[in-house]
């Protein structure tokens, strides 16, 4: 594949890391990735590979806060600054591979982005696919956090805490977590108007889910002990007419590096096939 490096610049400024993948031949469709929180786009790098190899264009960026990016690390000032970063994404992803379709994939809380970036902004991606979407978290909000964390968030929005991320539950390959820990680009931290928006947009997406009306892959395991796969059910359920569910029995958080990748790939490239116009 063919790897271009580029910056973009936010609508408040912000400088943005983002790159792009481009198969040896005329591409058949454009994916526009969006990370999960703490990570960064970088991370893509093999699951971009793959889809090169299966003649689609590949783009991602680091969105604010994150990664190679500008912006204070685990905070966003507003879910609306969040939705204009895709906004962004899928722009530039448009504007580097024209005329053929645009699928927008979001992984955790790049699903809960996404989902909720479609419900503004329909017309914006042909297809849809999630992984893992942070709509419920599987465990409690530290005790302080759910007490005064609102109330908190109001005198103090910015007040950025460790996520207390349990590296442990993002695959079952322990080559993937001990990169994920020695990676100097990930973070663990959260404020706590990032944290409250999103916990909010979770439950504003299953709430809304019978609006969409674009096919969609939503894929979890059913290992997952950092987002609801139940909540993943819950939403579908809501529309079995455009939503695709797929979970995976006894695999963790990141379905794209667990040791049954190669399946979880054919099962995604399969649907793309099934969803998208003949090559």
């Amino acid at each position: 594949m063919s790897e271009q490096e580029t910056a973009w610049r936010s609508f408040d400024g912000l400088e943005y890391y983002a790159w792009s993948a481009s198969p040896m031949g005329p591409p058949h469709a454009v994916i526009a990735l969006v990370h999960g929180m703490g990570e960064h786009s970088r991370r893509y790098h093999d699951w971009a590979r793959r889809l090169t190899q299966y003649d689609y264009a590949f783009v991602s960026m680091d969105y604010r806060g994150h990664g190679r990016s500008e912006g204070k690390k685990g905070h966003t000032p507003s879910y609306e600054a969040l939705m204009n970063d895709v906004k962004l994404l899928t722009t530039r992803s448009r504007e580097l591979f024209p005329g053929i379709p645009l699928v927008l994939y979001g992984h955790s809380l790049g699903g809960n982005l996404v989902l909720n970036f479609h419900f503004l902004h329909p017309e914006e991606a042909d297809l849809l696919v999630v992984t893992s979407p942070w709509l419920k978290l599987t465990f409690e909000l530290p005790g302080v956090i759910k007490k005064a964390g609102r109330l908190m968030r109001c005198l103090i929005p910015s007040m950025v805490q460790k996520s207390k991320l349990e590296t442990q539950a993002l695959s079952r390959d322990m080559e993937i977590v001990h990169t994920y820990e020695n990676d100097p680009l990930v973070h663990d931290r959260i404020s706590l108007n990032m944290l409250f928006h999103v916990i909010d947009r979770g439950l504003t997406a299953i709430g809304q889910a019978g609006k969409i009306r674009v096919p969609v892959l939503l894929m979890h395991g059913e290992e997952d002990r950092i987002t609801s796969c139940e909540a993943s059910r819950e939403l579908a359920g809501k529309n079995t007419e455009y939503i695709r569910l797929k979970t995976w029995p006894g695999c963790y958080h990141e379905l794209h590096n667990e040791p049954c990748r190669d399946e979880v790939f054919h099962y995604l490239s399969g649907w793309l096939d099934k969803n998208l116009p003949p090559k």
